[in-house]
């Protein structure tokens, strides 16, 4: 599993028997400014349980329609984390184009600058596949090539499962 930050974690006490109001409230004071996509509509499910280990979930739809979706877990009785399950933040994509330019060096034999990696957007919200495209400019000729990036999805805790980097057709 590659190690990007690609969560955002939050620990409230004193969710009093009532985690999901809480999670929605942490959302839009707390993680809706880092995340950095606008105002946020948050969503959250109740732990069926008030324990160490019980999660739940929530969804937040975004300004423009996307919807962010979040993982709670219960630390005890009265506090949780809360986490992205579907999102790289900047500096993860920072990270993807990094280790993109470190893995495909080798691949096409000369080094590669991550500047000659641009991403869609500097949030990703990934899609249940887990992939997104990037494009990559070949230094020496100016051509530009899509960059598929498959990353496997997110493992809450922990980051993205897997990173994958493939170079398809040339856009111009």
């Amino acid at each position: 599993m590659f190690g990007l930050a690609a969560v955002v974690g939050v620990v409230l006490a004193g969710c009093s028997k009532n985690a999901g109001i809480s999670a929605e409230k942490v959302i839009v004071e707390e993680l809706q400014e880092n995340i950095g996509l606008g105002t946020l509509d948050p969503e959250c499910g109740q732990p069926e349980a008030y324990v160490a280990g019980e999660t739940f979930t929530c969804t937040a739809a975004t300004e423009d329609g996307r919807v962010i979706e979040f993982f709670g877990e219960m630390s005890d009785a009265d506090t949780f984390n809360i986490v992205t399950s579907n999102l790289l933040t900047a500096e993860d994509v920072d990270a993807v184009r990094a280790a993109a330019a470190e893995a495909l060096g080798p691949e096409v034999g000369a080094t590669i600058d991550p500047a000659a990696i641009v991403c869609p957007y500097e949030i990703i919200l990934l899609d249940e596949t887990g992939d997104f495209t990037c494009e990559i400019t070949d230094a020496s000729s100016g051509d530009v090539y899509a960059l598929v990036v498959s990353t496997g999805g997110i493992e809450p805790g922990v980051g993205v499962r897997k990173l994958d980097f493939e170079i398809t057709e040339q856009l111009r």
